[in-house]
């Protein structure tokens, strides 16, 4: 059997057709939490690692199981509002627009419709 990890996460909608999600773990070596951040267009079931955003750690704090939560959503809103999500916005549509523009030039090459 494969082994797996348990990788619990939340999910934020952007409100502009993308959807952030923040996966979060708890790094028992460090006592901190460590938060990744992921993000999608609506329309596409793909997420997209935001690099800048891989493993930022959280300290865990007295109550942190039950404040971790509430700590994300507030950071994913305050890097929302500073339009710090912009760049992953714009990349994420260009590779999906990259995409549908290879498609349908091989598509058109090979002739298949």
């Amino acid at each position: 059997m494969l082994r797996y990890k348990n990788v619990p996460s939340i999910e934020f909608d952007l409100e502009n057709g993308y959807m952030v999600k923040a996966d979060y773990v708890y790094n028992r070596e460090t006592e901190k939490y460590e938060v990744s951040l992921h993000i999608r267009d609506i329309q596409v079931d793909q997420w997209n690692l935001m690099g800048q955003y891989d493993k930022v750690e959280f300290e865990a704090g007295e109550n942190g199981q039950k404040t971790i939560k509430s700590r994300i959503a507030k950071y994913v809103t305050e890097l929302f509002y500073k339009g710090e999500f912009g760049y992953y916005v714009d990349r994420t549509d260009m590779e999906l627009k990259c995409f549908d523009y290879g498609l349908e030039h091989m598509n058109g090459k090979r002739g298949v419709k």
